[in-house]
């Protein structure tokens, strides 16, 4: 990592850390060991210009401030059994949803 700046813990005691040198949000478990990543450099959904905040709402949507991108992003963990809706665009626009998150809204 470089420049780390930001930290939440989920209701799974995973940790989150904003990742701000690489454009990326970085998860460990609760141990420090890594899990994944999520979010690449750019401006478009799912993507980061240094991220440096970072919090966890209590249903699990990872909020990441976007200073880069003068902006919030809302990210929502997949559930696996929901069908795709018709009309959703195509997930290989978003950063990383092999990983789980897809962004739910950015401002």
């Amino acid at each position: 990592m470089e420049g780390a700046s930001g930290l939440a813990l989920d209701t799974n005691n995973r940790i989150f850390i904003s990742d701000t040198g690489h454009n990326r949000i970085v998860i460990c478990t609760p141990e420090g060991g890594y899990i994944t990543s999520f979010g690449t450099q750019g401006d478009g959904p799912g993507q980061l210009k240094r991220p440096c905040g970072l919090d966890i709402t209590n249903n699990g949507t990872v909020i990441v401030t976007d200073p880069g991108n003068k902006r919030l992003q809302f990210f929502g963990l997949i559930n696996e059994q929901t069908p795709p809706v018709e009309n959703d665009p195509p997930r290989e626009n978003f950063a990383n949803t092999e990983r789980g998150f897809v962004p739910d809204l950015y401002l």
